[in-house]
């Protein structure tokens, strides 16, 4: 059973549906990290293990980050993939205005309305920010295309350096974030990714977040390194520059880990934020400090955000 005593409210069982109340914040940020991934958690013990019909109420939620939002993306499409139930989860809208508001025209509320993988082609179609997929060369182009639209305009060396970076980072998905003794991991979603763009006008700065369900970097890089394990944030820090492989028969691979790195060098002021598994790292180049962290709970994967200014 899920320890949910941290919650506003239990999951309580209405009418064969169990109700679940959102925090007030869901951030991986700040101190509530450990509220926010206890939360997701429980969507996908509820719905993938229980086989559960739940529904999701935010309306008491006041504070939705950006990263945030994309694990909430990956947690409620991967429920909808692997149960092959369109309304396994049902929504309550926040009330707050601002947050409410959120939902809607960031394209949030169009990626976690019930549905299934023609919902995720039609986030294709329409352009949405928030996008879902299996195909880095295919992706990495719709990135490049949002990127545009979202007020960046990139020189073609720019251009290069960004798109060299995010197909990394989807390549890394594809190679790596999934056990190989699975072909089609995660109960049938395959070897995927979630991925948004979100805009911060008062802060004026664009942020590129790509999630995975995967092993985490510290768990597959295990027989390449002679760092102890038990600091996650250490081995993210030495892996990414060296680009380090777990496949010592092919020293060609692993090579591109330093190019998600590179998109930080694009302009000032800009940062990459990478957690994976227990483990935080911060690179920020107007500061110059690189910070790594081994935090008491764990994303369940990798996400890796880059910020850039508008």
């Amino acid at each position: 059973m899920s320890n949910t005593g941290h919650l506003p409210f239990k999951p309580k069982n209405v009418n064969g549906r169990f109700h679940l109340t959102a925090p007030q914040t869901l951030c991986i940020y700040s101190d509530e990290i450990v509220e926010t991934l206890n939360y997701l958690t429980i969507i996908g013990d509820f719905t993938i293990n229980k086989n559960q019909p739940l529904h999701l109420d935010f309306s008491e939620l006041e504070n939705l980050t950006a990263a945030a939002s994309v694990m909430l993306f990956a947690e409620i499409t991967r429920a909808q993939l692997a149960t092959n139930k369109h309304d396994i989860i049902t929504l309550s809208l926040p009330v707050n205005k601002i947050q409410r508001k959120r939902f809607t025209s960031s394209g949030l509320f169009k990626a976690i309305k019930p549905g299934g993988e023609s919902k995720l082609k039609g986030l294709i179609k329409s352009k949405n920010t928030y996008q879902s997929g299996t195909d880095p060369n295919k992706f990495s182009l719709i990135v490049l295309e949002q990127i545009k639209t979202s007020g960046i305009n990139l020189t073609a060396p720019q251009k290069k350096i960004f798109s060299r970076g995010v197909q990394e980072a989807m390549l890394n998905v594809i190679h790596h974030a999934y056990d190989d003794n699975h072909i089609d991991p995660l109960t049938g979603i395959g070897r995927r990714w979630w991925h948004a763009i979100s805009v911060n006008k008062e802060k004026n700065l664009i942020a590129f977040i790509i999630y995975d369900k995967g092993q985490g970097i510290p768990k597959s890089i295990t027989s390449t390194t002679s760092l102890p394990l038990f600091n996650h944030g250490e081995c993210i820090k030495h892996v990414l520059p060296k680009g380090i492989t777990r496949f010592r028969d092919q020293p060609e691979r692993g090579k591109g880990t330093h190019d998600i790195l590179q998109i930080n060098e694009i302009e000032d002021n800009s940062m990459i934020v990478i957690y994976s598994d227990h483990g935080r790292y911060i690179e920020d180049k107007k500061t110059g400090d690189s910070l790594c962290h081994h935090m008491k709970c764990s994303v369940h994967g990798t996400l890796i955000e880059w910020q850039l200014p508008l």
